[in-house]
């Protein structure tokens, strides 16, 4: 049985499988939301554009450094609530689009076995150091699920200018679950819609919460092997963070040195010199930026930083848009 037939089997309601080997990662607590102080450095913003109505739930961005000027995106699962006439609402799939929102291509993801791989609520997105993209189909607005899964794969190049085109491209499932503590326990149902890979390849989740969300990591290594098996990987609970949800994305740049975590209006920066992901997220960030309506510059769901401090954010449009284009793509410089 392939990795993408033992997840199937076990994404139901109550099914747990078997975790895999834990990760080793230290807990850190917070009590209490900090004061946030604003960054010393605030980015400009531009509109560079407009996502076109294909990605109206747009709910991550990513880049890829084969692939630059590219902003690699997806839909979540609103996008079945309205859909336009034989549009495909039932396989994961990521879009490839220019920063003004030409979309230039759109991949459906296989398994091994070359059969689409059907998602449930794909909520976030990031490329990883080898430069493969992981789609994180890990959102449960729906579905009760504790066991969730990432769709891992080497994107085609693409250029920014290209002719439109649509292929078929072949991803890992790495079936992923939640636990509170490194060894023993069940897994924890959550709601995710952040996920982001740091520059040592590992996964980190933070599940949407009105409160101060506690962070959840699972190793390189252990991905690796979650692929390869089919048996879920163990993302195991982490830092607590000092800022309140509902987090819905973070993204880290390339090179490391920056982490940018966001929630629908507000962006906070960490800095990653020196110090690791679970101690950033456990300290109090920046405060970057500030949207208050779906059409100012910053609100949404969705970000990409650069290593430069410069960012990329586009928020979902009306699941009802069959035509033309929605919110803005924004573009942030240092």
């Amino acid at each position: 049985m392939n990795a993408r037939s033992i997840l199937l089997a076990m994404v139901v309601t109550t099914g747990v499988a078997a975790p895999a080997t834990a990760v080793g990662v230290a807990t850190t607590a917070s009590t209490a939301v900090a004061a946030t102080p604003a960054c010393t450095r605030r980015p400009t913003a531009t509109k560079t554009g407009a996502a076109p109505w294909e990605v109206r739930q747009a709910s991550g961005l990513t880049t890829v450094a084969a692939s630059p000027g590219v902003l690699f995106t997806h839909n979540d699962r609103g996008l079945r609530d309205s859909p336009a006439p034989g549009e495909d609402t039932t396989n994961a799939a990521v879009w490839a689009m220019s920063p003004t929102g030409t979309l230039r291509a759109r991949f459906r993801l296989v398994d091994e076995s070359g059969v689409p791989i059907p998602y449930f609520d794909t909520e976030a997105i990031s490329t990883d150091r080898q430069g493969r993209i992981i789609l994180a189909d890990t959102g449960t607005n729906l579905d009760q699920r504790t066991t969730v899964a990432l769709y891992r794969f080497t994107p085609p190049v693409v250029s920014p200018t290209q002719a439109y085109d649509a292929d078929d491209v072949t991803a890992q499932v790495i079936p992923v679950q939640y636990f509170n503590a490194a060894t023993g326990g069940q897994p924890v149902l959550l709601n995710v819609e952040t996920f982001t890979v740091d520059p040592s390849g590992n996964a980190w989740f933070i599940p949407r919460s009105s409160n101060m969300p506690y962070s959840y990591v699972a190793s390189a290594a252990a991905l690796d092997t979650a692929a390869a098996t089919g048996t879920p990987v163990r993302a195991v609970r982490s830092s607590h963070l000092k800022i309140a949800g509902p987090v819905t994305d973070a993204s880290v740049a390339p090179g490391g040195k920056i982490l940018l975590v966001k929630t629908m209006k507000q962006i906070f920066r960490y800095d990653l010199t020196g110090t690791t992901v679970a101690a950033a997220l456990a300290s109090t960030p920046c405060l970057l930026a500030t949207a208050t309506t779906q059409k100012t510059a910053g609100f949404g769901e969705a970000i990409v930083v650069d290593d430069a401090g410069g960012f990329y954010t586009v928020a979902e449009s009306s699941k009802t848009l069959h035509s033309g284009t929605g919110n803005p793509i924004w573009s942030f410089r240092p």
